[in-house]
């Protein structure tokens, strides 16, 4: 990476770890990302997550269907 980039990418990185004001994620996010990150779970272990929350359903539904 070249000398510009790595600065730039400390910087970031700084202001993140200084920032206390990030938002944190939602439980269902934390849900969706436990499962995506399971080797041993699959689409339809996605699906059980997902359709917990009818907005995020048509939300992707939508996504899909511009597809």
């Amino acid at each position: 990476m070249a000398p510009m980039m790595e600065e730039k990418k400390t910087e970031i990185l700084k202001r993140i770890q200084n920032n206390n004001n990030l938002p944190s994620l939602s439980p269902l996010a934390v849900q969706l990302l436990e499962v995506a990150s399971d080797d041993g779970s699959g689409a339809r272990d996605l699906a059980k997550v997902i359709e917990k929350d009818p907005s995020l359903t048509i939300r992707l539904l939508k996504l899909v269907g511009r597809a």
